[in-house]
């Protein structure tokens, strides 16, 4: 250990190497490390989440003329409301 070599538990001598530099597996030539399976993940979530926000945007932007008429009805009842609590209140 003085010389700065890593033994796993069995005693084997662990190779000195960065955590991206790990290969997982080779398809025919081509090896895939630790490093690019990372990017690559992050890469693909990105892309899902880019996908459902364009997807949920585009669905918002459909339906605003509904969301926007809702809107109005629920503030023109809240308007009648204070009305009619105001009314109350002052015993009209």
């Amino acid at each position: 250990m003085s010389n700065g070599t890593k033994i796993d538990w069995d005693g084997n001598v662990v190779p000195e190497e960065k955590w991206y530099d790990k290969t997982l597996f080779t398809i025919k030539d081509f090896e895939v490390s630790t490093g690019l399976f990372a990017i690559g993940s992050a890469s693909f979530i990105i892309l899902i989440a880019g996908i459902t926000t364009a997807i949920c945007s585009f669905l918002a932007y459909r339906k605003r003329k509904l969301l926007a008429s809702q809107i109005r009805r629920v503030s023109q009842y809240a308007a009648r409301l204070s009305v009619k609590i105001r009314q109350s209140v002052n015993g009209s």
